[in-house]
């Protein structure tokens, strides 16, 4: 597999680098098959695209390696049948799983570095909304 290119030979970006190919490295181990290896792949592609500063173009933070591995554990601890969620990625570096069942019926987790998981759901007239 070829090396990350880094843009500098500072510590910081070669430990970044290191990371990328961590996640690179497990995403193309993966012996899971179905909605989970997808998913898995979906995460990680998303945590590569959004590692740098302003992946977005509006000064988001980079994504948080810690916020990655929050994420793919959840969704590896999620038992089999579960609906396949959107990987995704907020400004303020934390990814993000996500559930759509129509325009009032959704549920989005955003995994803190720290540990914390936000929670958001829409289901009908009902919101939910907290930290755990």
């Amino acid at each position: 597999m070829p090396a990350v290119l880094s843009r500098t030979n500072s510590d910081a970006a070669r430990l970044l680098d290191q990371q990328l190919q961590k996640v690179s490295r497990r995403l193309h181990r993966s012996v899971a098959l179905g909605a989970e290896s997808a998913v898995r792949g979906d995460l990680a592609n998303t945590f590569l695209e959004c590692s740098e500063p302003n992946w977005d173009g509006f000064n988001a933070l980079p994504v948080s390696f810690d916020s990655f591995l929050l994420a793919e554990r959840f969704l590896i601890a999620l038992p089999l049948g579960i609906r396949r969620p959107c990987a995704g990625a907020e400004p303020d570096g934390q990814m993000t799983l996500e559930w759509y069942s129509g325009i009032r019926r959704t549920i989005s987790i955003s995994f803190d570095p720290d540990g914390k998981l936000h929670y958001a759901a829409l289901m009908g007239a009902s919101k939910a909304f907290g930290t755990e």
